[in-house]
């Protein structure tokens, strides 16, 4: 939109102005609900101003940062601390130029989010952050993961699934998706490609047993520069032939630099596929170390290459991580189990708006 333009940002994250608004707080507080649970909020769907307005008690889910920072859906990195100290001209940083818009935003933030909401966050390393916010940090918080519909991403024989989608059937398949995983550096492919580099370096079984997936992604017109056979699937429309696509590869890697709860590692889990992965942001939440995959150490492309292996070399371990992913999936991720959860919370939010006196 216009208003990001005035401001120039290396924060490569997505940047939302929060100042127009399809829906008012009238309709909502008109449809006279127990409670209103917001989700994502922005493209223009409804405004700072009118959240702020919402007289009818609010939950709502968190699947970034955007609820307590700026403009910006996510703080650069570890180092960016405005969304902790508040957004003033003395902590502006120098690679922002132009007018100080997420400054104007959170200022907006902070003067129509009078009233707290209990949030909901799908992983701890994003409600930690809400904890910390000059914002938010005295609003209640759960963690509560996303559901994930385990009767369709379950698992189903690995041939069939690799006969049908014309896959290899005698190769170890590495499966990467996300959109744009290829152009978007957050996603990390630069690192899967460092990784999978030292990978076909090594003396073992693996060193040309690989053959890579790609989804989400079509084939980029510069080639990309790989030590194995590559196939791009594209984008993927329906569950079903993401599950399909799961079920075809032996390991699911999500080298992202930045995550929340990763859906491609929840969703190969409860196919039992297991996953490499860094051990950063709300990955941990997602993947257990060395029981339902592996967790490398941040951006360590050595590391994610030896999980990688790990994960690849034995059979007898493979069945047993494949097991435990799929065991994780309906403890934590079946849609009854969130819901019970989700209740609680509605229950919660409804007291404390009563209690405060609030209609």
């Amino acid at each position: 939109t216009l208003p990001t333009l005035l401001q120039k940002s290396v924060n490569p994250i997505l940047h939302s102005p929060g100042w127009i608004s399809g829906v008012k707080a009238s309709e909502i507080n008109g449809y006279g609900a127990d409670v209103v649970n917001l989700h994502w909020v922005c493209d223009a769907l409804i405004s700072v101003a009118h959240i702020g307005r919402i007289t009818r008690p609010v939950v709502w889910t968190l699947h970034d940062s955007w609820t307590f920072c700026g403009m910006e859906h996510h703080p650069l990195n570890d180092e960016d601390l405005r969304f902790k100290q508040g957004y003033s001209k003395h902590n502006r940083p120098e690679y922002l130029k132009g007018l100080d818009l997420d400054r104007w935003a959170w200022q907006r933030k902070k003067r129509h989010f009078s009233q707290s909401m209990h949030l909901v966050a799908p992983s701890n390393w994003l409600a930690d952050k809400a904890r910390q916010s000059a914002i938010t940090g005295n609003w209640p918080v759960t963690v509560i993961p996303n559901p994930l519909d385990t009767n369709t991403f379950k698992p189903i024989e690995k041939s069939l699934a690799r006969t049908i989608l014309n896959l290899p059937r005698d190769k170890k398949i590495v499966l990467v998706g996300a959109f744009g995983s290829v152009m978007n550096k957050n996603k990390g492919f630069d690192l899967l490609a460092g990784a999978l580099h030292k990978l076909s370096l090594t003396e073992t079984g693996l060193k040309s047993g690989i053959h890579l997936v790609v989804f989400g992604q079509n084939q980029p017109v510069e080639p990309v520069e790989l030590p194995f056979p590559v196939t791009f699937m594209g984008h993927l429309s329906d569950d079903y032939s993401l599950s399909l696509l799961y079920n075809a590869s032996d390991v699911v890697v999500v080298p992202s630099r930045m995550e929340n709860l990763p859906q491609t590692a929840t969703e190969a889990q409860a196919c039992g596929i297991p996953v490499a992965a860094f051990n950063v942001c709300g990955i941990p939440d997602a993947v257990d170390h060395e029981r339902t995959g592996f967790l490398a150490k941040g951006y360590d492309t050595d590391e994610l290459a030896k999980g990688i292996a790990w994960i690849l070399e034995d059979q007898d371990r493979y069945h047993q991580l494949s097991a435990l992913a799929r065991a994780k999936a309906l403890s934590e991720w079946a849609p009854q189990l969130v819901v019970d959860r989700y209740l609680d919370v509605y229950r919660q939010a409804i007291d404390h708006h009563q209690s405060q006196g609030l209609q």
